[in-house]
């Protein structure tokens, strides 16, 4: 039994390879058949209308957004993420509810501050002034 170089199948008695490649090799010509499937065989996909209705954006939010921040209670994930120049850079967010909240270097850096001073701290809440590069983060324990 002769198969087929490229795919191995039996050439079938001389009626040739049904090999989509080998096919190309010899006649030039790409036949890719055409498999047509019955509507019922197909799920239901949503309207547009429906997707834009159920869309949420993903969207980062910022540990200051938060009234109260248990310091057990969240796991911290390491994000990956591009600025305005193309320059990558990481950040570090805790999931809530479905939703991340960023949380910046000097928040970590003031927790950390407070816990050396207080290790029984549970709570804190977190405060945000000025934005961009002038962004300033104060955080206070929570009785």
């Amino acid at each position: 039994m002769e198969r087929c170089e490229i795919c191995g199948q039996c050439k079938r008695c001389g009626e040739g390879c049904s090999c989509i490649a080998e096919n190309y090799l010899k006649t030039g010509q790409l036949n890719i058949p055409i498999i047509q499937y019955k509507r019922e065989d197909t799920k239901k996909m949503a309207t547009l209308r429906e997707t834009a209705t159920a869309y949420k954006p993903k969207q980062t939010l910022n540990i200051a957004d938060l009234n109260r921040v248990e310091l057990d209670s969240f796991q911290i994930e390491d994000r990956e993420g591009t600025d305005s120049e193309g320059k990558t850079f990481e950040y570090k967010v805790m999931v809530a509810n479905d939703l991340e909240y960023r949380i910046p270097n000097t928040v970590i850096e003031e927790i950390k501050k407070i816990l050396d001073l207080k290790p029984e701290v549970k709570a804190v809440t977190v405060s945000k002034s000025g934005s961009g590069l002038a962004t300033r983060y104060s955080v206070k324990v929570v009785d």
